[in-house]
């Protein structure tokens, strides 16, 4: 946390997604403008808005779809598939030298999806 940056990479089971989500509600109860965003396989999505509800009492929204990426004002905990983030990287982050930053906290679950480097997910 002094570093403010950090990787949890724990055996499965061992409460990842907990940790994490309690790192944010931690950091978000010193500045309520701290932000997360969260990358996810596209079966995970609903369990990841239910779990940011359930230990954090915040609602986090899914972007799932080109326009609600383009209207996304960055205030929202907001949660993405693996395929949205890459389809539509350009419309999130800008697009040339002029990218705004995504979220103060960015959680990249299941990682082992992006396991090609020569894709355009890596």
């Amino acid at each position: 946390m002094a570093a403010k940056k950090s990787i949890v990479a724990l055996p499965a089971g061992s409460g990842k997604t907990l940790t994490s989500i309690s790192l944010f509600k931690y950091l978000h109860d010193l500045d309520e403008n701290f932000t997360m965003f969260v990358i996810v396989p596209n079966t995970l999505k609903q369990q990841w808005v239910k779990e940011i509800k359930r230990f954090t009492g915040l609602d986090a929204i899914i972007l799932g779809s080109q326009k609600e990426i383009k209207e996304w004002d960055g205030k929202q905990i907001a949660v993405i598939n693996y395929h949205m983030m890459t389809r539509y990287i350009d419309d999130l982050i800008g697009e040339g030298k002029k990218t705004r930053r995504i979220a103060d906290m960015l959680i990249v679950d299941e990682l082992q999806t992006v396991k090609n480097s020569e894709t355009k997910t890596w």
